[in-house]
């Protein structure tokens, strides 16, 4: 008792902290604009050039504005971003159209996604990892509105004891979910805990319940298929006896990492199986020659899809069969699933095959090696802005420096090694004052390629005062190199040869410099965010002309951006600028969020103020934060001179984000304290479901239930029917967190009983 008094304090603290927070006025407003021209260095105008850019992808289905047609998600794995798009078809015009406005209705997801209709209801439900196992949402989607409920936090399968236990899921392991023995459940295939073997998870819903929503499971068998994995290779052994004594000098205990696939393929009424594995690049297809009680793998196709383009991807990739060309056909898109972020495929990793057969009898061909990913800007691996006028005509240009672009991979031994090269790209400003456009011109800046750097993080500035625009540019071990600009005022910039260890500055790893007067002296000082989260100053004591940056202080203004619930670094990427002459500060981090600081002038010495971990962008009256993947870097400036700046957003799946300035919203006018005391939950105690009882409907944004721990259970949509279904909720309390949209938020005990 006392201990859960002790949780529900400090919950009721971190809660009553943050409706403080969201109480603050705030300074800027921002709005996702997607409708900025962009123009890439081959000339051609993309569709969807602001998305972010995507890496390792897996895709789903769902029918996202309820019109009955089924719609396309994508889940990027680098950075946990998910994306929405509407089928569109309409006067011969078919496409898919990017949807962000739906990406809040979808819960959070990690490492894996897949939709299926478990209940075969209609509507495509969500299956996604949880630690070691399976979490399942159920689609609650009520024909008008997009929602999901929290239907399993866990399943659950009998191994054998007659007592259920977690149906063990590696976090490397993309499982298949099909009707493996056709009587119409959903079963679940997947790699046993060590490996090697594919235990076969049969769907006891029907016979036991005599429906399908209970998700019950029992293992039919540890060796689905009669086949295993070589321990240290992706070679696969058919007419496997199962008992891990066959072939024994080539055999044990393999490592896991794979990705599995279960469909029909030869029209024979059997599930076969597509595996894909860690390290390798190819998809193997085994045929299941057996029957519907026992299946047994009797051919094995390395080529697959063809022999003319099979799938060569590196790393691990995992396939989903989608119809992405409206002709009713599913087509194959295959991305790397491979959880390193430093062995995959970056830039032309979505690889399509369209079906020109049928859904019986498929038949793929090779389509493009960037489906969706050659319509945005994608830089690789990590984006990093910079704006800076280079030609001097009054226009504000980007430079982009990223991590990496990959070339190749080889194997060392065993150990799989891919390479990548950084660079930065040149993005001229090509519209008017008050509009711009973008165009690529060069995406080798400086020649740098040719050195194999890795996280080139650009900041640009006339630094000796002779009239163009010179670029200081930090690397990932830590270290910065500079470009001069010998090209004079006004010309096309002409660098010299990169002097590399520049003032002999090391900052440890993951360099991310500004050039910035941080102190209003007139000359430019050098400041360098850095992977250990923090930021350091280096005060230049030099001349306008010949600067020299001094070492002040590693921790400026006591910033430091670690979350040790993601890892013991913090990748801090500082963006210092002012607006009206005052100085502001927000921070691109390692899990994503955009920190915003405060308090900076005449105090550089002390802390500065921590006003919200994550930046906001508001539609629709609505504020979301601005979720864009993980080691983000930000760039401000007023792009449409219309005095509020323009937010772009970088990230690792190496795209940008165009956020528009607008007036920020008041936060703190639209709703009276009485209102908000006179919110309340009806009833209380529940039992099936409760209602929010308040003066406007209108003004709720979200309604979140969390336990008593602290630990988010359901994510409720605002709906007109004011019903919010607990009935999977087990008795106990419960605290129901209420957001408005002007930023406050209530919280509220819920007991639950039976």
């Amino acid at each position: 008792m006392i201990k859960n008094k002790s949780v529900i304090a400090i919950l009721s603290f971190v809660l009553l902290s943050i409706s403080s927070l969201f109480s603050q006025t705030h300074d800027f407003g921002f709005a996702r604009n997607d409708s900025v021209k962009f123009t890439t260095i081959d000339g051609q105008t993309i569709d969807l050039p602001w998305l972010g850019g995507i890496n390792s992808c897996q895709f789903f289905e769902m029918d996202l504005d309820q019109n009955g047609i089924n719609d396309l998600v994508i889940f990027d794995k680098h950075g946990g971003r998910t994306l929405p798009f509407l089928k569109f078809n309409s006067c011969g015009l078919q496409k898919f159209v990017f949807a962000p406005q739906y990406r809040e209705s979808f819960p959070p997801f990690e490492s894996w996604v897949q939709s299926h209709d478990f209940n075969m209801d209609g509507k495509m439900d969500l299956y996604t990892y949880t630690t070691a196992g399976i979490r399942v949402y159920k689609n609650t989607s009520d024909g008008e509105n997009l929602n999901f409920t929290l239907h399993s936090p866990r399943l659950t399968s009998n191994y054998g004891s007659g007592v259920p236990i977690n149906l063990f899921c590696n976090s490397e392991d993309y499982p298949a979910i099909a009707d493996i023995d056709n009587d119409g459940d959903l079963d679940i295939l997947n790699f046993w805990t060590l490996g090697m073997y594919v235990d076969y998870h049969k769907s006891t819903s029907i016979e036991t319940h005599g429906n399908l929503d209970s998700l019950d499971f029992e293992l039919e068998t540890r060796c689905w298929g009669y086949f295993s994995e070589h321990e240290n290779s992706n070679i696969l052994f058919l007419d496997d006896e199962c008992n891990n004594k066959t072939l024994p000098s080539e055999k044990s205990f393999r490592h896991t990492g794979s990705t599995l696939l279960a469909y029909d393929f030869f029209g024979n009424g059997l599930k076969d199986l597509l595996v894909g594995d860690v390290d390798y690049p190819q998809l193997i297809l085994l045929k299941n020659g057996g029957t519907l009680d026992s299946a047994y793998m009797v051919l094995q196709d390395t080529l697959f899809p063809n022999a003319t383009k099979p799938v060569r991807l590196y790393s691990m990739p995992a396939a989903s069969l989608i119809d992405i060309n409206f002709d009713g056909q599913v087509d194959l898109l295959v991305s790397p699933f491979d959880p390193s972020l430093n062995k995959a495929e970056n830039k032309k990793s979505v690889w399509a095959y369209l079906n020109t057969g049928t859904n019986e009898f498929p038949n793929f061909n090779f389509h493009t090696d960037a489906f969706i990913q050659n319509q945005m800007i994608d830089f690789g691996s990590g984006a990093y802005p910079t704006f800076c006028d280079i030609n001097g005509d009054g226009l504000s240009d980007m430079i982009v420096g990223n991590w990496g672009e990959y070339d190749s991979s080889e194997y060392i031994g065993t150990i799989l090694k891919s390479h990548y090269s950084s660079s930065l790209s040149l993005i001229l400003n090509n519209g008017t004052p008050d509009l711009p456009l973008f165009e690529e011109i060069n995406d080798d800046l400086g020649n740098l390629r040719q050195y194999n750097l890795l996280g080139l993080f650009p900041t640009a500035y006339d630094i000796d005062n002779d009239g163009d625009i010179d670029i200081l540019v930090g690397q990932s071990d830590g270290t910065l190199l500079f470009l001069e600009n010998t090209a004079g005022e006004n010309n096309p910039p002409i660098f010299n040869t990169p002097i590399f260890d520049y003032s002999s500055i090391n900052v440890g790893h993951y360099a991310a410099p500004q050039l910035f007067d941080l102190d209003k002296d007139g000359k430019v000082d050098l400041l360098i965010g850095n992977r250990a989260g923090k930021i350091a100053f280096y005060k230049n004591t030099g001349t306008p002309e010949i600067p020299n940056f001094s070492f002040v202080t590693d921790f400026l203004g006591g910033v430091d951006v670690r979350d040790y619930s993601l890892s013991y670094f913090g990748y801090s990427t500082p963006h210092f600028f002012r607006y009206n002459d005052t100085t502001y500060l927000l921070v691109g981090t390692e899990r994503g969020k955009i920190h915003y600081y405060k308090n900076i002038d005449d105090n550089l010495e002390g802390n500065f103020t921590l006003i919200e971990e994550e930046m906001f962008f508001v539609r629709n009256s609505m504020r979301f934060p601005i979720n864009e993947g993980i080691r983000t870097a930000v760039a401000i400036k007023d792009l449409n001179n219309d005095n509020l700046p323009e937010l772009i957003v970088g990230n690792f799946a190496g795209g940008l984000t165009y956020f528009s300035g607008i007036q920020a919203p008041p936060i703190n006018i639209d709703i009276s304290e009485a209102e908000l005391n006179s919110l309340k939950i009806k009833p209380n105690p529940a039992h099936h479901f409760f209602q929010i009882i308040t003066p406007d409907q209108n003004k709720l944004s979200s309604i979140k239930i969390y336990d008593i721990s602290g630990r988010l259970i359901e994510n409720y949509i605002v709906n007109m029917n004011n019903k919010y279904d607990i009935s999977k909720l087990k008795t106990g309390i419960y605290y129901c967190v209420v957001h408005l949209q002007n930023g406050f938020l209530k919280t509220i005990k819920l007991i639950k009983q039976e």
